[in-house]
C-alpha cells in the first residue's frame, strides 16, 4: 500500500512542478528577491568585464549576469542566478543532475527553433574546486556548439546549489580563433567572488504552499487506499 501511495504522490508532485513551469508570467512582487540589493558580484576579473545584467519579472528566473571577454568581444560567460523550484533539495547530486537534463534540453530546443544550427553530443562531468577553503561541488557538460552564422564555438555548461539557488554559467569560446577553452578556470575566480541572496519571502511562501499541497495529497491517497481494502473485505 505505501508504494503504491509513493508512486501516485511522485506522480502528484511532477504534476505541480510542471504546473508551477507554466504559470503565466506576472509582475516582479515586491516580495521577490531583491538582486540588486543583496547579490554580490564582481564587476570585473582579469580577462572578463561586466556587460549587462537583467533581472527577470518572473522571480523563478531570477538574474542574468553577462560577461565579455576584454580582448576577443565574441568570447562571453553568461552567469544566471535563480531559484530551486523545488520543496526539497537536500539530495544535491540529483537535483543538479535533473536540473542539467533540463538545461541541455533549453540548448537542444533553441537549435529546433532555429537559434543555433546544431551542436556535439554533451560530455557530462563532475566538477569541484577548493578556494579559501571552501569546497565547491558542482555539474560540467561541455559540447561545441555552432551559431547560425556557421562560426563553431566551445560551450561549457557549469551549475552549482548555493542556499536556496542554482548558479549557472555558460561559458562560449570562438572555435575558429582558438585552441579548445573549457572554461575551468574562469569559474573558479568568479564563483567564488559571488554571494547569493537568501530564501525570499516569496519563495518561502511558494514552497509551503506546494508543501500543503503535498501533504493534503498524501491524505487524500492514503485515505483512498483504506477505503479501498475496506471495500475488498467485505
Amino acid at each position: 500500500m505505501i508504494k503504491n501511495i509513493g508512486a501516485l504522490l511522485i506522480i502528484g508532485l511532477c504534476s505541480l512542478i510542471t504546473a508551477c513551469n507554466s504559470t503565466p508570467k506576472l509582475n516582479r512582487p515586491v516580495t521577490a528577491t531583491n538582486y540588486e540589493k543583496d547579490l554580490s558580484f564582481p564587476d570585473e576579473t582579469d580577462r572578463f568585464i561586466l556587460v549587462g545584467k537583467k533581472i527577470f519579472d518572473d522571480p523563478r528566473l531570477g538574474i542574468l549576469l553577462s560577461y565579455s571577454h576584454k580582448s576577443f568581444p565574441e568570447d562571453f560567460i553568461s552567469v544566471y542566478v535563480y531559484p530551486i523550484m523545488k520543496v526539497d533539495w537536500k539530495d544535491v547530486d540529483n537535483v543538479l543532475m535533473q536540473e542539467m537534463e533540463q538545461t541541455l534540453k533549453g540548448v537542444d530546443a533553441a537549435i529546433s527553433n532555429g537559434r543555433y544550427k546544431s551542436k556535439t553530443p554533451a560530455v557530462e562531468s563532475e566538477f569541484s574546486f577548493t578556494s579559501d577553503d571552501k569546497l565547491y561541488k558542482g555539474k560540467k557538460a561541455k559540447f561545441k556548439i555552432v551559431h547560425q552564422n556557421d562560426i563553431p564555438f566551445y560551450s561549457n555548461t557549469f551549475l552549482f546549489i548555493d542556499k536556496d539557488k542554482y548558479i549557472k554559467f555558460r561559458t562560449s569560446f570562438n572555435a575558429s580563433q582558438s585552441r579548445e577553452v573549457h572554461g575551468d578556470s574562469i569559474v573558479k575566480a568568479l564563483l567564488p567572488l559571488i554571494t547569493v541572496p537568501d530564501e525570499s519571502e516569496y519563495m518561502r511562501q511558494l514552497r509551503a504552499e506546494h508543501q500543503k499541497k503535498l501533504d493534503q495529497q498524501f491524505m487524500n491517497l492514503l485515505m483512498q487506499s483504506i477505503q479501498k481494502q475496506a471495500a475488498e473485505k467485505k
